[in-house]
């Protein structure tokens, strides 16, 4: 009976634990991992290492970020230190330019071929102290007047009731510019004029009025505007190539157009009375006729040429405009034997339109020229030389 009841007893205690629920046993095992020592987890000597290597990278963390700060800052003060100046000279610029601006005086001109235009400046000195002013002008075809017989000219001519001062400009070699002198707060009238043969295109010119301490006290701007021109006369002249041409003009006389008087109503012998607008067209001679010179040019161009011819005392206008084509034909030199009639073959250069071509002799008195299939000449003198030109 003894036996049976252990059984009994051992069989109740094993069921009794095997009905604990599964939340006490999470429980259970929760709590031994809390309290019980864990084989894996470092001693105390080992925790304090890692504190100490979690420190050392804390700390070299925080120096490379201060080094990094630093390499920053630094670059920011280097550039910096770079836009600083150029932000001042930018800004020393802008107010001269606007400083500038403030003392410039802007006209606008319609300018004529080779004619003379006239303006006067109101100058005044601004400052309580006597001021040596200097004129300086960046293009020579706008200058000041400095002669008071051209002055008073050209204010009679534009019919001006300005005041007129002798003797105002003070030339002086190596000088930058005519010079005159203002009493404090004076205010002058400035004559300028504008004068030029190649008129083709806008542009702005300046006149600046600088101080004795070199800093401008007055800028007077002209806008020129070209306008057309009116072309009295029209040459064609015909010549060989690579020759000289010499071309004497017999020039009838002419009254003065503009009625100024002082003009003898013929070509001047002065420097300047004949302005041609090419560089390879010189104007030469005496009052009743005048030389054109000209000489062929390196390709094979027409040259044109704008002749003006000024008949007035100070040069002011032009009284006729001519306009002169020179072509340089083909020369062909033949040589035949007086009273011989010779033939002689030339090969015409064409082009793509057709062209009437005639031939043109020298000495047409003593050579004949008979264009057919074949050119001959009929020559008196011996062993004379022709030149022939083609008119394409």
């Amino acid at each position: 009976m003894a036996p049976s009841s252990d059984s009994t007893l051992f069989t109740k205690q094993h069921s009794r634990r095997r009905s604990v629920s599964p939340s006490t046993a999470r429980n259970a095992a929760q709590a031994h991992r809390l309290g019980g020592p864990d084989p894996n987890e470092p001693d105390g000597a080992g925790r304090r290492k890692l504190e100490c290597m979690a420190a050392v990278h804390r700390r070299e963390g925080k120096d490379e970020a201060k080094v990094t700060d630093r390499t920053k800052e630094a670059r920011s003060a280097r550039e910096l230190h770079h836009v600083q100046p150029d932000e001042r000279l930018d800004q020393a610029e802008g107010i001269a330019n606007m400083l500038s601006q403030a003392i410039t005086t802007r006209h606008l001109l319609y300018a004529n071929l080779g004619t003379a235009e006239y303006m006067e400046f109101v100058l005044k000195n601004p400052f309580n102290a006597p001021q040596t002013v200097t004129v300086l002008s960046d293009d020579p075809e706008l200058s000041a007047i400095t002669n008071t017989e051209e002055w008073a000219y050209f204010k009679a001519l534009c019919r001006t009731t300005t005041p007129l001062e002798e003797n105002m400009f003070h030339l002086e070699e190596g000088a930058p510019g005519p010079r005159l002198y203002l009493r404090p707060k004076e205010r002058v009238h400035i004559p300028l004029k504008y004068q030029s043969f190649l008129c083709d295109h806008t542009m702005a010119l300046q006149v600046t009025f600088m101080a004795e301490d070199g800093k401008p006290m007055a800028i007077c701007q002209v806008d020129v505007e070209p306008t057309p021109h009116v072309v009295d006369q029209t040459f064609r002249l015909y010549h060989p190539e690579l020759c000289f041409l010499k071309k004497a003009i017999r020039l009838p006389p002419w009254n003065d157009p503009t009625g100024a008087g002082g003009a003898s109503g013929r070509v001047l012998e002065s420097a300047g009375e004949s302005q041609s607008k090419h560089k390879n067209v010189l104007c030469d001679g005496q009052k009743d006729d005048q030389c054109i010179y000209t000489c062929p040019p390196a390709i094979e161009t027409e040259p044109e040429a704008l002749i003006g011819w000024l008949s007035d005392a100070w040069l002011a206008a032009p009284s006729q405009i001519w306009q002169m084509y020179v072509h340089f034909l083909e020369r062909v030199d033949v040589s035949c034997v007086s009273g011989q009639r010779s033939g002689q073959s030339l090969v015409l250069r064409g082009k793509q339109a057709a062209r009437k071509v005639k031939c043109f002799s020298s000495h047409p008195q003593e050579v004949e020229v008979r264009a057919s299939t074949r050119a001959t000449q009929h020559s008196r003198p011996a062993g004379s030389k022709v030149s022939e030109s083609e008119r394409v």
